[in-house]
């Protein structure tokens, strides 16, 4: 079995407008690595903006040759993709952890 080098992202509290720069923060802050992981324990609140920027993220990402693996997947974030029809893009699990 082959080691890729991973990364994990933790998402904050809340993926909400108001705090787009934090977000924008963590992901950029994290290495582009071929596996990574986003844990979502943290995640009680998200808005179409604040999955929009996660989303687009997940896309170049993938662009790079990234295996996207949710970890703590919660109902709030799991509803709030369903809810805004961004779970594909977002690469969501069909179930919460």
């Amino acid at each position: 079995m082959t080691d890729f080098p991973s990364t994990t992202i933790t998402l904050p509290t809340e993926l909400l407008i108001r705090n787009l720069n934090e977000i924008q923060g963590v992901l950029a802050e994290a290495e582009v690595t071929p596996q990574l992981t986003f844990d979502a324990s943290a995640v009680t609140k998200a808005d179409t903006a604040g999955l929009q920027l996660l989303a687009s993220y997940i896309n170049h990402c993938q662009n790079q040759g990234s295996e996207i693996i949710w970890s703590n997947c919660n109902e709030a974030l799991h509803n709030a993709g369903k809810l805004l029809n961004l779970s594909e893009l977002l690469h969501l699990p069909e179930t919460t952890d």
